[in-house]
This record gives C-alpha cells, structure tokens and sequence, in this order.
C-alpha cells in the first residue's frame, strides 16, 4: 500500500481491490498488538468496514478520540 498520497486514496485500493493477503500478514508481524484476539477482531473489523464503505475514516478517528478520553478520564482524581 506504498505510494498512495492521501487517505482517500488508500480508501479506493480498499473498496476496489481490497488488501493482498500479503500486506495483511505484514500488518500482523508490524502490529504485535494484533496477538490479542480483541485487537485483531477490531482491527480487522475496522479494515472490513473501510472495505465495504461500512465505516469511514472519520468513525477511525471517532473511536480514537473516546478510547482517548476514556483513558484520560480513567487517569483523573
């Protein structure tokens, strides 16, 4: 997935051609928080869903900012 110059760009290789096979399992050997079934059923659920224009990159960003907040909250007095 090199060479693409904008998230819209990488959108269109996912919803035409998908991910190779190849570039998923190198996405597991970088990403070794996806040992952990619920990561991995997360993120994969999350690639799908980009895939299939379920979800979009704003509900990315959506999800991060309140795994954030949930933390920071966790962390107050």
């Amino acid at each position: 997935m090199k060479g693409f110059s904008s998230v819209q760009d990488v959108l269109k290789q996912l919803q035409t051609d998908g991910l190779p096979n190849s570039t998923v399992n190198d996405l597991k050997k970088q990403l070794s928080m996806l040992e952990n079934p619920e990561v991995k059923e997360y993120f994969m659920d999350r690639v799908g869903g980009l895939m299939s224009g379920r979800i979009s990159i704003d509900n990315i960003r959506d999800d991060a900012i309140d795994a954030r907040n949930r933390r920071m909250s966790r962390r107050l007095p």
